[in-house]
């Protein structure tokens, strides 16, 4: 089947399901299984095919896509924000339509796209003179960001990309990890449907860590996303960076096989889909940079060129969308064919059973089925009580773990830490001259100042990576026990909550779903708790204010030099008792800054506290949100459905002939839509 012949069946695909939806527009019941046709046909009619690139923060993903261009046209982070969410489309001559959340659009040529969407380090820069606090200057560049491009959708770039003819496109997503708000919208644009195929970029210096486990497991799997998952290990090229000898043919060998053992323990499971293993064309390792140098050289080497697979990773993805994506669709369409036959049957046996029966019968058993659903409301409150209950008891856990973790890997090293501080200018000979100069300095910008400004990025550098440490580890720990605690729990309940609805369904003659507690488990939760917690911890850096303690060792420089000042030759017997005083000075200085984070530790730890409980409460509070909302809907359907069969029996209360007619009618044409789909998928 050539591409025009793969269009025209997906139109006349797309047809039978408007038809076929128009067929259920008159049964209120059915109006789920309808709007889910109604969905596919129009998703089939455009025949869009999405390729979404996913990755974390500096992994190459923008840098990809500008290969697979061939010029530097999507803009390059120089920070982790992924400013601007664009969409490549084909299209000649190029062009960036920018899309504002109002419906206005922006039309730039590529050059002025460049200009003013891409973040430069000097967006992004700390400035440490200035700012006091890691938090103010997150706070200043996150508003930033939300002021220039706050009120942007997306960017789509139209451009002349053969990848891109016949309705393909390619998303630069957000990075995984960069900001919680840009990390929901991909999240998202999955759960919406909007990606058939995906390209996870990695970094062959860090093949897949653990958040990029968890969102392969957690988000895509249950999706049913793997089967089309690219895995593009970028950097490969730089695997011989780290090598001791690079010239070594030996250490090459044994460095590239150990890189070989990991795809395989790691990359390949990943790619065994339904028995089937993709991993020889889904895993790629490549240099997207060497290939965007090449591409953008006047007299691009076509071996070096190769060298970087990029051209291979393109000729198997032309392959794959000119092979599997219609396999893929029609596989799709099968599906839904299926479930929509099974869906009309249930559906119209549940109707004729209760109209076969008295009205009197009917509202009898709608009395009867209320202290049922009472019983589903009750394990809902249940359920919301226990969450709240173990958010509480996991966070005491956390923080005493915390509290001990601090005690024994951090608090010991304080002194060995503060002894390699910088003093920057609290270092220098003429410290007590500069210091004296504060006389005429404005605010912020005198001697104690600066110094603070200087010490507290690299305090903060000591402790970031020992709170992430325990996060990662001691805290994960904790949680993956308490996940699996809690898992068994609603599982539990799970089962139960399938019981009462068991006998609810029979009592009035609908037929179940026949779930296993674990299935109807993976209903509520969908990516919470499957094979990790999906529950993350905030984390608080130190924020201490070393301004104080410095103005305190100020004053005593400068009294030492006041009483040491005398004319003549008293000068220069002043400077050389303070290059003698020197050393103590400074030792005083780290004394007293050792002190000042000392007396701040409990309020660190308090804070930390504060982030911890908040952060579990509010993903607990999803979770509840979730397996509540789920219940409910349950709930509603089936009160609703039994409210329904009452009235159609007071409509129908001399014969149920009529609607047995009308029913009978319905499954005959809606199975004539049916064989005609199945038979478009020959």
């Amino acid at each position: 089947m050539n591409l025009h012949e793969i269009k025209i069946n997906a139109e006349q695909t797309a047809d039978a399901w408007d038809r076929l939806a128009a067929l259920l527009a008159a049964e209120p019941g059915l109006d789920n299984l309808r709007n889910r046709l109604s969905d596919r046909a129009a998703k089939l009619r455009a025949n869009r095919f999405t390729i979404l690139v996913v990755g974390e923060f500096k992994r190459g993903k923008s840098t990809l896509l500008n290969a697979l261009l061939g010029k530097r046209v999507l803009p390059q982070k120089a920070a982790p924000c992924t400013a601007v969410v664009t969409v490549i489309r084909y299209g000649d001559p190029p062009r960036v339509d920018v899309v504002f959340q109002d419906g206005r659009i922006e039309t730039l040529t590529t050059e002025e796209f460049m200009r003013k969407y891409e973040l430069k380090v000097d967006d992004t820069a700390y400035d440490s003179a200035n700012a006091q606090h890691m938090e103010e200057y997150e706070a200043k560049l996150e508003q930033q960001l939300v002021d220039r491009f706050g009120g942007i959708r997306e960017a789509v770039l139209s451009y002349p990309l053969e990848l891109c003819r016949d309705n393909v496109e390619f998303v630069d997503s957000p990075g995984l990890g960069e900001h919680p708000a840009r990390e929901r919208r991909v999240l998202e644009f999955l759960g919406e449907g909007g990606a058939d195929a995906i390209i996870m970029v990695l970094s062959a210096t860090q093949l897949l860590n653990e958040r990029e486990l968890r969102f392969i497991t957690n988000t895509l799997t249950p999706l049913g996303k793997r089967r089309n998952l690219f895995f593009l290990i970028n950097r490969w090229n730089q695997i011989l960076d780290g090598l001791v000898d690079p010239s070594d043919p030996e250490e090459v060998r044994r460095e590239f096989a150990e890189q070989e053992k990991l795809i395989e323990a790691r990359l390949k499971p990943l790619c065994r889909v339904d028995g089937v293993d993709y991993s020889e064309n889904r895993i790629f390792r490549v240099n997207a940079l060497g290939a965007l140098q090449q591409r953008l050289s006047q007299r691009p080497d076509e071996v070096k060129l190769r060298e970087t697979n990029i051209p291979a990773f393109e000729e198997a993805l032309v392959r794959f969308l000119s092979e599997e994506r219609h396999r893929a669709r029609q596989l799709s369409d099968g599906t839904l064919a299926r479930e929509t036959r099974a869906s009309i049957m249930k559906f119209v046996q549940a109707q004729k059973t209760n109209l076969s029966q008295p009205l009197e019968e009917l509202e009898r058993k709608n009395t009867e089925l209320q202290p049922k659903l009472q019983m589903l409301r009750d394990m809902a409150k249940q359920i919301d009580n226990y969450l709240t209950a173990k958010a509480s008891e996991i966070s005491q856990h956390l923080c005493e773990s915390f509290d001990a973790y601090v005690a024994e890997h951090v608090e010991p090293l304080l002194p060995d830490m503060v002894e390699k501080l910088d003093l920057g200018r609290a270092d220098r000979i003429f410290m007590s001259i500069d210091a004296a100069l504060d006389l005429f300095r404005p605010e912020g910008q005198k001697f104690r100042d600066i110094i603070s400004a200087h010490l507290q990025p690299q305090i903060a550098r000591f402790f970031k990576p020992k709170v992430l440490a325990w996060g990662e580890g001691y805290a994960r720990t904790i949680l993956n026990g308490m996940a699996v605690e809690v898992q068994r729990q609603l599982q539990k309940d799970a089962g139960k909550y399938l019981g009462v609805l068991g006998e609810i369904e029979q009592q009035i003659g609908q037929p179940g779903q026949e779930l296993t507690a674990q299935e109807q488990l993976h209903k509520w939760l969908s990516e919470f708790l499957t094979r990790q917690s999906g529950i993350n911890v905030g984390i608080k850096e130190l924020g201490l204010d070393l301004a104080p303690v410095m103005g305190s060792i100020i004053l005593d420089v400068l009294a030492h030099m006041t009483l040491n000042f005398l004319p003549g030759i008293g000068f220069l017997i002043s400077g050389i008792l303070i290059l003698l005083r020197g050393q103590r000075i400074r030792e005083k200085i780290r004394g007293q800054v050792l002190q000042g984070i000392c007396s701040k530790m409990s309020e660190f730890k308090l804070s930390q506290h504060e982030a911890i409980r908040t952060s579990l409460r509010e993903q607990f509070a999803k979770l509840r949100d979730r397996i509540v909302n789920n219940i409910n809907s349950d709930i509603a359907l089936i009160d609703g459905t039994l409210q329904t069969l009452v009235a159609e029996k007071k409509r129908h209360r001399s014969s149920a002939e009529p609607r047995f007619k009308q029913l009978d009618a319905m499954v005959t044409a809606a199975e004539a839509e049916l064989k005609r789909i199945e038979q478009l998928l020959k």
